[in-house]
C-alpha cells in the first residue's frame, strides 16, 4: 500500500494506491467520484 494525494478533475484527496497483478490501483469512494465527475472504471491512465 502506497499512501497518496490525489488531484482529479480539481478535486484533491488522500487515498493509498496498491498493486495487484503487475500494475497499481487507486481505489476511488462513490463521493469522489461523483465530486471529480468521473465514471468508475479499470484502466484509466495515469501520470
Amino acid at each position: 500500500m502506497i499512501p497518496v494525494e490525489v488531484q482529479l478533475n480539481g478535486v484533491t484527496f488522500t487515498t493509498a494506491m496498491f498493486a495487484k497483478d503487475g500494475t497499481y490501483y487507486l481505489p476511488l469512494k462513490a463521493a469522489v467520484r461523483k465530486k471529480a465527475n468521473v465514471t468508475a472504471g479499470i484502466g484509466s491512465p495515469s501520470r
